[in-house]
């Protein structure tokens, strides 16, 4: 996997809605799944660490679906390191 260079960053940044730029700092900057965004609340955030810690898998509990991979995130979430 090639990750996006700055350009087609801000390129998508250019082309989303504004109401999307959230989404998209949280999928482009830190690589949260959008389960995983959708569930992310304030006191899961470590702005001075640059950490985010997910623990609540939104859509996964609203479709009650088994997870797709073994990779995905275990219940107890994940630490994302954000540089």
């Amino acid at each position: 996997m090639v990750p996006f260079t700055d350009d087609e960053c801000e390129a998508l940044r250019a082309a989303a809605p504004d109401w999307f730029a959230a989404a998209l700092t949280l999928g482009l900057g830190a690589g949260l799944r959008l389960s995983e965004a959708t569930g992310l609340t304030l006191d899961r955030i470590d702005a001075l660490g640059l950490r985010i810690v997910t623990s609540l898998d939104l859509l996964k509990l609203l479709v009650n679906r088994p997870p797709l991979t073994t990779s995905e995130a275990p219940a107890a979430g994940r630490s994302v390191i954000v540089r």
